[in-house]
């Protein structure tokens, strides 16, 4: 009897260490799962930090298309200055002429009056883009991957440091379980 019963013993934890056998593999399955997403969470930050360089060097190419468009309205300023001096040295010529150059006053102020209208735009403009340009500027310094103190870098560095982590640990208790696994058996 006492045989059957020490059998009977030796069954029942056979059973239970089997059991947690199972279970400790499955534990360190689950714990590979873990390690492996971490893995790929770590990829696609590596993934993230390259679209945003790739990111900042289009917004390169808009900060230089914005400086070619500021520049263009300057010179659109300075036209109108020009033709602003010229339709007023035509007002004056025409004052000269007298009677016969009334009509070409009237023409000269319209003249006048348009260049100073497409001054204010331009000068509208100019200021528009300088305000654009200064905000493209910041935009920019925040994409620069040597700017990684801060902001979207410092982010994505955070995140690579915690999953790092989560797969150092889900690493070692894969480990651990293993060992265990091994042991139990």
């Amino acid at each position: 009897g006492l045989l059957d019963d020490t059998h009977k013993t030796l069954q029942a934890q056979d059973a239970a260490l089997q059991s947690l056998a199972q279970s400790m593999q499955e534990v360190a399955g689950a714990q590979q799962r873990i390690g492996q997403g971490a893995q790929a969470s770590q990829q696609a930050v590596v993934r993230a930090v390259q679209a945003l360089a790739d990111l900042a060097g289009e917004v390169q190419g808009i900060a230089a298309s914005v400086k070619q468009v500021s520049e263009a309205a300057q010179d659109i300023t300075q036209v109108a200055l020009n033709t602003r001096l010229v339709a007023f040295n035509a007002t004056v010529e025409a004052k000269r002429a007298g009677e016969a150059g009334r009509g070409f006053a009237v023409v000269a102020d319209a003249v006048k009056d348009l260049a100073g209208k497409v001054e204010q735009a331009s000068k509208g403009i100019v200021s528009s883009v300088q305000q654009l340009d200064q905000r493209i500027e910041r935009f920019r310094a925040e994409l620069q991957v040597g700017s990684s103190q801060r902001g979207i870098h410092a982010a994505m560095a955070g995140i690579d440091r915690v999953v790092g982590a989560m797969a150092a640990a889900a690493s070692r208790a894969a480990s651990a379980s293993l060992t265990v696994c091994l042991r139990v058996l």
